[in-house]
């Protein structure tokens, strides 16, 4: 379960419900640009891997070009939240993100068309 967020307030928003909601600090993931190369071990529940955020993606069955997609959005600057379930559902999860609004890969898509060498200074939200 994840949500991408092109400003702090929103990822921050995120966080905030996610651990109200009654996830553990380790269960959930901030990965700004600089972070992104850990994803895959995080989802796996591995202490360091080379696998970036794609291929973490693409291991738990989000589409490759979407997961391209939101490797794009990472290397941008947006941030991505993530949470693995082991404790609580992944509806309970998913109602955590979508209340802070997350910002759609769509959204994101019709953004670079209209400016390819678009940015985001989300990036420096820091750890759960």
């Amino acid at each position: 379960m994840f949500g991408l967020f092109d400003a702090p307030a929103p990822a921050h928003g995120a966080l905030a419900g996610l651990a109200r909601a009654g996830f553990a600090a380790e269960d959930i993931a901030v990965l700004p640009a600089h972070d992104a190369s850990h994803l895959g071990a995080w989802l796996a529940g591995e202490a360091t891997s080379g696998a970036g955020v794609a291929d973490g993606l693409r291991a738990h069955g989000v589409p490759a070009a979407e997961a391209e997609d939101i490797a794009e959005a990472v290397r941008r600057g947006v941030v991505l939240v993530a949470v693995r379930c082991p404790t609580v559902s992944a509806a309970v999860a998913a109602e955590a993100i979508e209340a802070a609004a997350p910002t759609g890969v769509d959204t994101l898509r019709a953004r670079w068309a209209a400016d390819p060498a678009l940015r985001y200074g989300a990036g420096a939200i820091g750890s759960p």
